[in-house]
């Protein structure tokens, strides 16, 4: 009997034995499942993202259903919308949706679309006034079918991701006031991840939708964990306290160059939605910046691959023209329009001789006044740049500011006063996308000390411009392309600013972490699409 039991004893082991290998290798599962660790830099306003567009609030982003994503050329991937039709001119998109189901049991329909749009971001969303403003109408034929007509022809797979367009059910926000609705921050979601935990200042802890019933995700939990300063950032990826440091906020150019030399991570440049770049704004409302000529001798007078070399560790990109070229938007404009401002000092001394602005006698030509950022890269910015035009006899004294300062002193101005009497303001992270552009310089936006942002504090008038940005923002394809070159040889020849970078943002991570997005955005957080991500097997 003893022999016996010791054969059933025997079996029995094995069978744990297999059973526990089993369970360890995730079974018919694959791999076992883990955790991602995302670091995240404050506590957010809310995980509603309807509602804001603050870096902060990454896992409101992470959540959000949206009807599409794009890939890293701006095509669309289905979400919500598993299929659609677009008519030749761009006024209307036709959508079937895939059915799903808000994480409180209810269907999602095309009214919770309509509603979205409609109602909550063009009402409610901090700039869904302009995103959404050329939107006439959201039809709804059927509960899985939304159709959205547009005023003028637009390409709009960009405003339908979750950066923009997220949606939000409509049973849970009509008749409410929805910035402040109490579910903003446990958010009744349609995806595959909701807020399991939130414990304010420490971490966030993204949990599996017992509703979700699309495509599997491969972690069953995704977890942000609050760290606000960058080298304890950088401390923590080098520990493996966290997996992936997201592209905002950035982390200093020093440990991005560092991590893109070390094997254990990676390094992904992502390009911003909004074509974001570091610009020195110039006052040409006002001697001597109303002269062109000495606009183009202070850009001459720059070495700007020198300063993304030294400022930058090469972590951005020389910028091509006063449109970002990088990104779903710049791509497709992209040119050298800026090249003709080569770094020559002996042409920037006589352009500005031939403008009347000769050296005195102690070597100097005139004095700018400067007011700019407190932080990185701000200053290193303005003393590489002012040390160049020291060189070609022009002093610039320097008012230091807070983050809001440069703004208030040109869009706050007395009308009589330009820019508080500033002649350069350095913006940090400027967007170029199109609509924004024509309001800073469209003739049509001259409003000064009216305190209205984005409208023409310059001294752009042009018609060229005005002409071809109408065009711009009322075409497509080879039309809409043709038009903006002419945008762009026009803010090449006036040189209202000087855009010294194109801005890509840089997320690190595990080099283990794969498929992590090649998408972009300021605001962009791992992954926009979850459903491919995972360890290395």
């Amino acid at each position: 009997m003893r022999p016996r039991l010791n054969r059933l004893f025997l079996l029995f082991s094995m069978l744990m034995v297999v059973v526990l290998v089993a369970v360890s290798c995730g079974g018919d599962d694959g791999p076992k499942k883990e955790d991602l660790v995302i670091r995240l830099a404050s506590d957010p306003t809310t995980l509603q993202w309807a509602f804001t567009l603050q870096g902060f609030s990454m896992p409101g982003m992470f959540m959000a259903t949206s009807l599409v994503t794009t890939d890293e050329n701006g095509e669309p991937i289905p979400r919500l919308a598993k299929s659609w039709k677009v008519n030749d001119d761009r006024t209307r998109y036709e959508f079937e949706l895939n059915d799903w189901v808000w994480s409180d049991g209810e269907k999602v329909t095309s009214g919770d679309v309509k509603f979205s749009i409609e109602d909550a971001l063009l009402n409610n969303h901090p700039f869904g006034g302009i995103f959404w403003s050329n939107v006439t109408s959201v039809e709804t034929p059927k509960d899985d079918e939304v159709v959205i007509n547009l005023a003028n022809p637009q390409e709009l797979w960009g405003l339908l991701t979750p950066q923009y367009g997220p949606i939000i059910p409509k049973h849970i926000y009509e008749g409410t006031d929805m910035p402040n609705h109490p579910m903003n921050n446990n958010p009744v979601v349609a995806g595959p991840y909701m807020l399991g935990e939130w414990n304010r200042g420490s971490y966030i802890t993204l949990v599996r939708n017992p509703e979700w019933t699309g495509e599997d995700t491969y972690f069953d939990r995704v977890i942000y964990r609050i760290i606000p300063d960058a080298d304890a950032t950088v401390a923590a990826l080098e520990r493996g306290e966290i997996d992936v440091s997201p592209a905002f906020p950035p982390l200093p150019p020093r440990d991005v160059a560092r991590f893109r030399d070390d094997d254990r991570f990676q390094v992904i440049q992502l390009s911003p939605v909004s074509g974001d770049q570091d610009s020195f704004w110039l006052n040409g409302n006002i001697a001597p910046l109303d002269d062109k000529r000495v606009r183009q001798a202070l850009f001459h007078a720059i070495d700007r691959d020198a300063i993304v070399n030294a400022i930058y560790l090469n972590t951005v990109l020389v910028a091509g023209g006063h449109i970002s070229h990088a990104g779903p938007t710049g791509v497709r404009f992209e040119g050298d329009f800026l090249g003709r401002y080569d770094f020559n000092q002996q042409k920037a001394e006589r352009l500005l001789d031939e403008a009347g602005y000769p050296r005195g006698s102690d070597g100097t030509r005139f004095e700018l006044k400067f007011i700019g950022y407190p932080t990185y890269p701000a200053p290193e910015l303005a003393d590489a740049v002012f040390g160049y035009w020291k060189d070609i006899g022009v002093e610039v004294s320097i008012d230091q500011g807070d983050e809001i300062a440069p703004f208030a002193k040109i869009y706050d101005a007395p009308i009589d006063d330009p820019w508080s009497g500033y002649n350069v303001v350095l913006q940090l992270n400027m967007w170029t996308i199109p609509f924004i552009m024509n309001g800073y310089f469209n003739s049509s936006r001259i409003v000064p000390g009216t305190g209205t942002y984005w409208s023409n504090n310059f001294t752009i008038n042009s018609p060229v411009f005005d002409d071809n940005m109408a065009k711009v923002l009322s075409t497509a394809g080879d039309d809409q392309v043709d038009a903006m070159r002419q945008v762009q040889e026009v803010l090449a020849d006036e040189l209202p600013t000087i855009p010294i970078t194109t801005v890509l943002s840089n997320m690190v991570a595990d080099a283990r972490v794969k498929n992590l997005p090649l998408g972009w955005g300021i605001f962009t957080e791992p992954p926009l699409e979850p459903f491919d991500i995972r360890w290395e097997e």
